[in-house]
């Protein structure tokens, strides 16, 4: 406790803050400050929000200010606009996909919209963006990533629809080596999220699917299922894309246990988030499981030291000040998110 209010005077340290709060309230549930605690909590995670959308708004500047070709500063305008819709401004998400004349550029924009608003938890206003994107790749990858949010909260039945749909956009994109790739991610994304059922009907629509079969391979090891895995391996038919296949089974015991869904976070979970310093070292071949176990690195920059960091990244270069703008924006948001999400598993307790 003690802790919480003395990383809550120093500007830029909210989410440690945060997590000090929450450790203590994972140690002390019934304690009797618990409503003034978290009065605190929810001041502190004002102020975070206050001070990410200042930094986005930062980067949008920068990106105002760019003269490069048009498909670079429009790619970095669609990133601007998730970030946004990460914080949860739908409005300022959209007016930034508004400013993009093209289709395609305006796809890529609602494809990052789309993502925002799933990490954020806004499931339904996710997909209401993702019916938005005419091209059929990216509105795969982006019901992709709401399945992906439905199953991180537990609505797996709801996971499972969303994967139907992306599995018949992705169908139907052309020409065929594209068709392939949007597939052959979505089957990445299915198996990485558990959905192993739905992980195989999509790669039976791949020719050649050796290599997709590879990351359901993975994803069964990782659960423990083993015998499922070698089921697997076994109907790979390309005799080098079966062996890589099997690798996966060879390094079982190399696979940390994961947490699927989102459980009431322990004390050792918020402290872990305050001890983490990005580097997930054994994981880094393994982006989900990479992901799960962290993606929130309080103790690093710029979470120790916002003011001092962001003066670092001064430049009279507007594309690299966007970059180190956006870089920091995209880290302090999904640390946002991360954080969010525990509390709101905290008060189901």
């Amino acid at each position: 406790y003690n802790l919480g209010l003395a990383e809550a005077k120093i500007p830029g340290r909210e989410l440690r803050a945060i997590c000090w709060f929450g450790a203590y309230l994972a140690a002390n549930p019934k304690a009797a400050n618990t409503a003034a605690v978290k009065d605190q909590i929810d001041a502190l995670d004002v102020k975070s929000q206050s001070n990410l959308s200042h930094l986005i708004q930062t980067a949008t500047d920068a990106a105002s200010k760019m003269t490069e070709d048009n498909f670079s500063k429009d790619l970095d305008l669609s990133r601007v606009a998730g970030l946004w819709a990460e914080t949860g401004d739908i409005t300022a998400a959209l007016n930034t996909a508004a400013l993009l004349v093209d289709t395609h550029d305006k796809d890529i924009a609602y494809n990052y919209i789309a993502e925002g608003q799933a990490e954020a938890g806004d499931i339904a206003g996710a997909q209401k963006t993702a019916d938005l994107i005419e091209n059929g790749s990216f509105k795969s990858e982006a019901e992709g990533a709401i399945a992906a949010a439905q199953i991180k909260t537990g609505d797996i039945a709801g996971s499972q629809q969303t994967f139907t749909s992306a599995r018949q956009a992705a169908d139907h994109v052309d020409p065929a080596d594209n068709r392939i790739n949007a597939l052959a991610s979505l089957v990445k994304t299915q198996a990485e999220f558990g959905d192993i059922t739905g992980a195989q009907k999509t790669v039976a629509l791949i020719r050649n699917n050796g290599f997709a079969q590879g990351d359901i391979v993975r994803a069964q090891v990782t659960a423990g299922d083993i015998a499922g895995a070698q089921k697997t391996v076994d109907m790979v038919p390309n005799g080098n894309q079966k062996e890589q296949a099997r690798m996966w089974i060879t390094l079982k015991g190399s696979f940390p246990p994961v947490r699927r869904a989102l459980t009431p976070p322990a004390l050792s979970d918020w402290l872990n988030k305050l001890d983490d310093d990005g580097s997930h070292q054994g994981l880094e071949a393994y982006p989900i499981e990479k992901q799960l176990a962290e993606d929130c690195p309080l103790n690093t920059e710029p979470f120790l030291n916002l003011a001092s960091y962001l003066t670092s990244q001064h430049s009279e270069d507007p594309k690299k000040l966007f970059d180190a703008r956006i870089d920091t924006a995209e880290k302090m948001a999904k640390a946002q998110n991360v954080i969010d999400q525990m509390l709101k598993q905290q008060a189901k307790q």
